[in-house]
């Protein structure tokens, strides 16, 4: 594989939770590539779709969801017609989840380094003293100290446990690696380091990665392409400097600005209106309710995601150019 060639590709992605209403499109025909050893961000209001897809494209929603249809092919091989044992062995070895909420994700009676282990012997043939001393040069790589090893999840801090999961996540060296709101509840100081731990992956492995958050600040930080998502649907994507600098579609104008800054000494300004119903979302573009540039063709014609300049996409009917 070349470093630019698709190391993870979604294609017409949908993923629906079934009510007695009908269903609610949460993830609704969504696409993207990412390349191998590049940092993706999937960012957007709460509500958007992000950690449906996430759970989605990893095979791990569970009912009331359920995928509606799509791809989701990781180097070459679509997860979602592998049989178990294929996944499972795809899994922690290819792929990875890193999920929201760490205390729920770890075990509260095993002690850490235990945990690390048991998920290393379950995946490979390593001795019980191969998998502790990984787990010792994980715990190196996200700057936790030894000892913690040793400690249960409630003696670690917020951060700490955050870590931790990261740590495990990256056991056995895999190539993608999907963080779902990593930095939830956590104060700005530790997220920080949560976040410069998540980007150090990128070169200390050699790994790709996905960073599902409604933080738009943090992905500035660490990412390199950015798609913004909005009621199930990705309506801008690109580079993320060129989009920070230059936002195309209404609705990520108004996240831009619901940031607050120091330097333009500005109040965030919040997006009016709340976002869809997506048991019956709106005709045409799903924004339009809520734009401030909103045209007549916006409520009929649902706008197509079009390339408006290199590596550049948005769904706008609007001119771009």
């Amino acid at each position: 594989m070349s470093q630019r060639e698709a190391l993870f590709e979604i294609r017409n992605l949908k993923a629906y939770y079934r009510t007695e209403a009908g269903p609610v499109r949460a993830v609704d025909d969504v696409s993207f590539i990412l390349r191998k050893n590049e940092i993706f961000g999937l960012a957007g209001e709460s509500g958007c779709g992000k950690s449906t897809l996430a759970l989605a494209m990893l095979r791990l929603a569970r009912p009331p969801c359920y995928v509606e249809g799509g791809e989701v092919l990781l180097e070459g091989k679509d997860l979602l017609k592998l049989d178990d044992e294929s996944l499972r062995q795809m899994r922690w070895t290819r792929i990875s989840y890193i999920p929201q909420s760490s205390m729920n994700t770890l075990n509260p009676v095993m002690k850490i380094r235990d945990q690390i282990v048991d998920v290393i012997k379950a995946h490979t043939a390593a001795r019980v003293k191969e998998a502790r001393n990984r787990a010792a040069e994980l715990f190196e790589m996200v700057a936790l100290p030894n000892e913690a090893l040793n400690m249960y999840p409630h003696e670690l801090s917020g951060g700490m446990r955050q870590r931790a999961v990261i740590a495990m996540a990256v056991a056995l060296k895999p190539s993608l690696i999907v963080a779902d709101e990593p930095t939830t509840a956590l104060d700005v100081n530790v997220q920080r380091v949560v976040l410069q731990s998540l980007s150090s992956l990128k070169e200390s492995l050699g790994a790709s990665l996905i960073i599902v958050t409604h933080d738009m600040a943090a992905q500035a930080e660490i990412v390199d392409k950015l798609a913004i998502m909005y009621a199930g649907k990705i309506v801008e994507m690109g580079d993320v400097h060129s989009l920070y600098k230059q936002p195309f579609h209404p609705y990520t104008r108004g996240l831009m600005q619901a940031i607050p800054t120091i330097e333009e000494r500005r109040k965030p300004i919040s997006i009016p209106g709340v976002p869809p119903n997506l048991l019956k979302p709106p005709q045409g573009c799903r924004f339009h309710p809520r734009c401030p540039e909103s045209e007549e063709r916006c409520s009929t014609e649902e706008p197509a995601m079009r390339e408006v300049k290199p590596s550049r996409w948005v769904a706008c009917h609007r001119d771009h150019g």
